[in-house]
């Protein structure tokens, strides 16, 4: 077992807290450092590598149905970072970046399961209404989150090898321009 020496904890919380403070995905918007905000309440202990990470992609609701049928049906779908529980701790200034890049691909990771939520919602409009079908669809695409999450981390040796998620990143930059009419701020093609 081979021992490492840094200690990297970034936590990007998921589940909306009252009084967080958000940043939403947009498409020039760039990670920093700034970004991640939660403060350290624990020492860590400096033998093990540790890693935990989660953004996803929320549906957002409202209770009268008749609000769900909004003019502008991307905005129903949201990748969103909770800055005040989001964390980089790292021995050195190298390992911070990398770690922030590996970030930085997660949330545009989540970005682009958002949006084949929303262009599944305008080519089928039966799974904007259905909440069934719409849990059911988001749970396939969460499932698949996870795992593409899972291969860049173990490929990448959790962000070591820089170039690799440099490379994977710029696929998914393609990919995401490829659903450019399904993004947050765009109106719905009609």
């Amino acid at each position: 077992m081979r021992l490492i020496t840094l200690v990297v904890f970034i936590f990007i919380q998921a589940t909306p807290a009252l009084g967080q403070n958000t940043l939403i995905w947009k498409k020039d918007k760039v990670l920093s450092f700034s970004n991640f905000k939660c403060q350290i309440n624990e020492s860590f202990d400096t033998s093990y590598f540790k890693l935990k990470s989660h953004v996803s992609f929320n549906q957002e609701r409202t209770r009268k149905i008749s609000g769900w049928f909004r003019k502008n049906s991307n905005q129903r779908f949201i990748s969103i970072i909770y800055t005040d529980s989001s964390l980089i701790v790292a021995k050195d200034t190298l390992r911070a970046i990398q770690l922030l890049d590996l970030a930085s691909f997660q949330f545009d990771l989540a970005e682009y399961y958002s949006r084949l939520m929303r262009k599944n919602g305008f080519e089928s409009p039966q799974f904007l209404v259905d909440p069934d079908q719409t849990s059911s669809y988001g749970l396939q695409l969460n499932d698949e989150y996870e795992n593409d999450v899972l291969d860049i981390y173990n490929v990448s040796d959790y962000g070591k090898k820089n170039e690799i998620v440099r490379i994977e990143h710029d696929k998914l930059r393609v990919k995401i321009k490829e659903l450019e009419l399904y993004c947050f701020e765009c109106k719905s093609p009609h």
